[in-house]
């Protein structure tokens, strides 16, 4: 069993002050608390570095060394650290970028001449409003910048056991499966590991 001072130093030199720029969509102020398994407290150096070593692994299956580091967390902590790192990852994932006014006059165009084709072909759908509307919804639906960049923060969900983990990504694969392919991928690999790491 590694020691909380390996673990410790591992993490203070991965953080090196900092988290990097581009895990700064990761809520740091909600990040739950965590005690060891003898009740102490956790610095939140500790997590944040973790973190911060996992975003960088290219696999969102843990290895032996993460699911020993993940064992000196108290089981509950663990799990809420991981139940918050999955629910943050997907919200990342499938965040909805805000409609600009040059987008939204893109929009009322497309919107326009959609309902003039179809007005000289005599079909429906010729208000031009409603047409807008739909391509608006259509918008809303479409995704942020990918999480998969760092998809390694995974290994951490599936190295602290949480339990919650599978139902949740059934939600995402139901919900982004067709548009986000390789991100289900990914999470499905999660899971597996998950379950490995259930029965070992």
């Amino acid at each position: 069993m590694p020691s909380r001072d390996d673990f410790r130093s591992a993490t203070v030199e991965a953080l090196r002050r900092e988290v990097p720029e581009e895990l700064e969509w990761i809520p740091w102020r909600q990040l739950p608390p965590l005690h060891w398994r003898d009740g102490e407290s956790v610095d939140d150096v500790v997590p944040r570095g973790w973190l911060v070593m996992a975003a960088e692994r290219g696999a969102p299956e843990p290895d032996d060394e993460m699911r020993r580091w993940a064992a000196l967390f108290d089981p509950g902590d663990a799990a809420a650290l991981g139940r918050w790192l999955l629910e943050s990852w997907i919200e990342h994932d499938t965040a909805t970028t805000d409609l600009t006014p040059a987008r939204e006059a893109e929009l009322r165009g497309l919107a326009e001449r959609a309902a003039e084709m179809a007005r000289r072909f005599g079909r429906g759908g010729t208000d031009p409003e409603e047409r807008f509307q739909q391509l608006l919804r259509q918008e809303g639906n479409r995704a942020a910048p990918s999480a998969l960049p760092h998809k390694g923060l995974l290994a951490i969900v599936a190295a602290c056991g949480t339990s919650t983990a599978a139902a949740t990504v059934d939600g995402y694969l139901e919900r982004w499966e067709r548009e986000r392919p390789e991100q289900s991928r990914e999470l499905r690999k999660m899971v597996a590991a998950l379950g490995e790491s259930d029965s070992a």
